[in-house]
Order: structure tokens, then C-alpha cells, then sequence
């Protein structure tokens, strides 16, 4: 199976999980300006390596518990925010997992997810 990234998921990763920002058209860069990758070499949506610098981001911005499974030929992840526990006390806390056919898609899908709520 050819893995081809989906460039717009990417661009939402990149703005709204890592809070980068595109650069003459093809640089990512942060918030500071330090030069973060270009475009078509960050692709977490193909690359576990990208990917997990996701995972790293949401751990370092806020209470996020990750959980990651293959079954059945399809990937699922959940970031579940942890600071959410104060709202529902013992209960379980509501949440949705994403499902892509590939582990970094799901992990930035879960990320995306996780920061709509």
C-alpha cells in the first residue's frame, strides 16, 4: 500500500497542535520564528517520527492521556484530556475515538479531535 499524506490535515496539525505558522509558502515556523521544517518534508500524517512529535506536543501543552490500537486492520487513538476529570468527578469522561487505516493519521485525526472538545 502507497501512502500518500493528506497535505490540508497536515496544515491543521501544524496551526492548531503544534501552533506553527507557514512561511513564504513551504516553512514551518513557531511562534518564536524558529524554523520547525518545511512542508514537504514534515509529514506527520505518513511519518511515525512526525507523528510522535505530535503526540509529544499534546503531552507537553496540557493533561492529555494517549491511547493508541490496531485491531482489525484499523487504527484508533484518543487523547483524552485529563483536566476534563474535574467535570465528571468518578464518572467516565465522554470521549471518541478517531480510526484511520495508518498509525500517523490516526494520531493527528486523534489530536485534532481532542482539541475541538
Amino acid at each position: 500500500m502507497k501512502l500518500v499524506n493528506d497535505r490540508i490535515l497536515e496544515a491543521q496539525v501544524a496551526t492548531e497542535v503544534m501552533g506553527w505558522h507557514l512561511v513564504e509558502g513551504t516553512t514551518w515556523r513557531d511562534a518564536e520564528g524558529k524554523y520547525r521544517g518545511m512542508t514537504y518534508i514534515w509529514c506527520p500524517s505518513i511519518s511515525i517520527a512526525d507523528a510522535w512529535d505530535v503526540v509529544e506536543k499534546m503531552a507537553t501543552s496540557g493533561d492529555y492521556w494517549f491511547h493508541l490500537r490496531f485491531d482489525g486492520g484499523r487504527w484508533s487513538a484518543i487523547f483524552l484530556d485529563l483536566s476534563d476529570k474535574a467535570k465528571f468527578g468518578d464518572k467516565m469522561i465522554p470521549c471518541t475515538a478517531s480510526v484511520a487505516a495508518t498509525a500517523p493519521e490516526v494520531i493527528c485525526r486523534a489530536a485534532l479531535a481532542a482539541l475541538e472538545k
